[in-house]
């Protein structure tokens, strides 16, 4: 974990988060909210290849299959880690 602290200055984290998200989306990314990642697949060198993400508002499932992955999650930083290893 690690963390970040101004003294000199004020972020506004909203504004920061939804710049960033519109900038990886201005490069090709898909930006999700209210989604819970169910489940993993990997590719022959052990690495992320896609997801399975719950819709939560709709209920849906759905399968992307990925070139990278980021995960933007937060305070929940850890709990998606350990997520990760139980998903795999």
């Amino acid at each position: 974990m690690g963390a970040v602290r101004y003294s000199d200055a004020q972020v506004d984290h909203v504004r920061l988060t939804m710049t960033l998200v519109r900038t990886a989306v201005r490069h090709g990314a898909r930006a999700v909210s209210r989604s819970e990642v169910t489940g993993q697949s990997k590719n022959e060198r052990n690495v992320a290849s896609g997801a399975t993400v719950l819709d939560l508002e709709t209920g849906q499932a759905i399968n992307a299959k990925v070139g990278h992955v980021s995960a933007a999650t937060g305070v929940w930083t850890e709990q998606t880690e350990n997520r990760s290893e139980r998903l795999t």
